[in-house]
């Protein structure tokens, strides 16, 4: 269930009393749509044990911030809802609908920025824009590649009882690049991705 215009840990401490006298188990995904709600984020993920994942409405808090669309200031609400989610112990989020519907080279370029930042998918808002964030979101064979190989450098140094190792190529690999690579692996593995032949 999605929870749009959401401000206040007490508007999610309600709709869970509902789901509970319904007995209906839904999580919630918050809709943040605000400047109060961005500030609010990380105490409205940890309103209730439901909420399932943070995510901005991004045309609502930019008219909100009277900010553009691609600014730091609207960059810095992105930041704030992976920050809140991860620190909430949430699944890093998916980003907002791109509005510009026609605009596929954007699209591909703020999804890409978006993937950088953390998030792990987007929204869409309409059909034509699926092939494309599908692609950006999806873990590339040399992704994969890496992540396998870290993930391999990784077992070996524990078997050495080492925690972080000298890779061939000069790359130190340690308890966070490996956190790293398993957390794409099991994105990869989600979204059923395999290396090619």
């Amino acid at each position: 269930m999605r929870l749009p215009k959401i401000e206040h840990p007490e508007d999610v401490h309600r709709v869970a009393g509902w789901l509970a006298a319904a007995d209906c188990e839904a999580g919630v995904d918050l809709l943040l749509e605000s400047a109060f709600a961005v500030e609010m984020a990380y105490p409205l993920a940890m309103a209730s044990p439901r909420v399932r994942m943070l995510g901005l409405g991004e045309e609502d808090l930019r008219a909100d911030l009277r900010s553009a669309t691609d600014t730091a200031t609207l960059d810095a609400s992105r930041t704030r809802c992976v920050i809140a989610s991860r620190a909430a112990r949430l699944p890093n989020p998916a980003q907002s609908v791109f509005p510009q519907v026609r605009d596929l080279p954007g699209l591909v370029a703020s999804s890409r920025r978006g993937k950088a930042m953390g998030f792990v998918g987007r929204m869409a808002i309409h059909p034509s824009q699926l092939p494309v964030i599908h692609e950006v979101f999806t873990p590339t064979d040399a992704e994969i590649a890496d992540a396998l190989a870290i993930s391999e450098v990784a077992s070996a140094a524990q078997a050495h009882s080492a925690s972080i190792v000298i890779t061939e190529d000069g790359r130190t690999v340690g308890p966070p690049m490996l956190a790293h690579a398993r957390q794409l692996l099991d994105l990869a593995a989600t979204m059923e991705v395999r290396q090619a032949c």
